[in-house]
């Protein structure tokens, strides 16, 4: 996981039958909850319980290596 100043990438190995809007959508509301749990201060400044928007961008790596995709989140880095 890498985090950038206005998304974040994710590396995650799933099942092939997990859809990924699902996985997607319990990525975000999890973290969504413990980060308003544990900031409550996000809550007030923002005066809802929305951190991140619907949209999310999801991509099979079968056709490329796992430390390729390794490689590119940790070069985001630098950017």
């Amino acid at each position: 996981m890498e985090t950038m100043p206005d998304h974040v990438h994710v590396f995650v190995f799933a099942r092939q039958v997990t859809e990924p809007s699902w996985l997607a959508s319990q990525l975000m509301g999890y973290t969504s909850h413990e980060l308003l749990r544990l900031f409550p201060r996000l809550r007030r400044r923002w005066g809802a319980s929305v951190l991140w928007s619907k949209s999310y961008f999801c991509e099979s790596i079968g056709h490329i290596s796992q430390d390729t995709v390794q490689c590119y989140i940790e070069l985001q880095k630098q950017r």
